[in-house]
């Protein structure tokens, strides 16, 4: 879960998740870099496949606009675009200006786990700050891996230990339900995904089936998860994973769905993954958290 390059510390602009990517963003774009969510050793070159590149698919259509005569600057429509109630701060939550006393994200643009963490701290309205991969954080986090939160005087590192101690100290809105039997599917379908799909296909394991098998191996560990998870969904769900508001099950889900779509993974025979992953696009938390849209994200890939 690391980051080699080191990019420039400090918060980037936002884009409007209507913008389309730029087409010069091909396979090659991705070859020099490393994968969000491995050890410090270098990537070695994906296959000459569109199987490997990470499509930023950002929510797109006429809702959302940059805003005019602010730099980077998202205008967000009264209409035509479902959100939570995000106070003002919170949308602009990666400020231009350092500030002392905010939180900082050790975050990855392209890592799932960061985006996970990425999701709750703008669903509960955390201004922070985004610090990429560097030889401080090595030395903060043993496993040298994103995500780590600095907070409170604390380093948590772990996406799920960091969004259970968010959801102690800073309850609102609530990730997890108050009902126990509610809670504890919430975290079964978190750890369903956190532990038993995401770090099977996760380049640190991808490396060790040799090259040529990596693709198959990830199809097949992502579709292995989806089926039990699909089955587990159907008895679950309402709008969302459990029941009809957004839990940390949801902030897990997001980000797999956006794996199996890097790696090619035919996505229907899973109607309610489907149904769910839509719905939970269309909320600003999960826009504003998008790979697509972070201050390392590579400006050919930017939206």
């Amino acid at each position: 879960m690391t980051d080699q390059r080191a990019l420039r510390a400090g918060p980037g602009r936002k884009r409007a998740p209507g913008t389309a990517i730029p087409s010069s963003a091909g396979p090659g774009a991705w070859r020099a870099r490393r994968d969000p969510e491995d050890h410090s050793r270098p990537t070695p070159r994906f296959p000459q496949t569109e199987a490997w590149v990470l499509k930023c698919r950002c929510p797109t259509g006429p809702q959302a606009s940059t805003s005019r005569g602010v730099p980077g600057a998202i205008s967000w429509p009264e209409r035509g675009v479902a959100r939570r109630d995000i106070p003002q701060e919170a949308k602009g939550h990666h400020s231009t200006m350092t500030e002392s006393g905010k939180p900082i994200l050790y975050s990855y643009f392209r890592s799932s786990c960061s985006w996970r963490v990425r999701i709750a701290l703008a669903l509960k309205s955390i201004d922070y700050e985004t610090v990429p991969f560097s030889k401080e954080f090595q030395a903060l986090n043993p496993m040298k891996q994103v995500p780590a939160l600095k907070i409170d005087g604390i380093t948590i590192g772990q996406s799920l230990a960091i969004i259970e101690y968010l959801e102690e100290t800073r309850p609102t809105p609530r990730l997890l339900p108050q009902d126990p039997k509610k809670r504890v599917l919430v975290r079964m379908i978190s750890d369903l995904i956190a532990g038993g799909i995401q770090p099977l296909q996760n380049l640190s394991i991808l490396k060790q089936v040799g090259q040529e098998n990596q693709l198959a191996w990830a199809q097949k560990a992502i579709s292995s998860g989806f089926n039990a998870l699909e089955q587990i969904l159907q008895s679950t769900a309402g709008k969302y994973c459990v029941g009809d508001e957004v839990s940390m099950a949801d902030l897990c889900l997001v980000p797999q769905v956006a794996n199996a779509e890097r790696y090619k993974v035919d996505l229907t025979p899973y109607p309610t993954i489907n149904r769910i992953n839509k719905a939970l696009l269309a909320l600003e938390a999960f826009q504003v958290s998008h790979p697509c849209r972070q201050p390392d994200t590579p400006p050919e890939l930017r939206a």
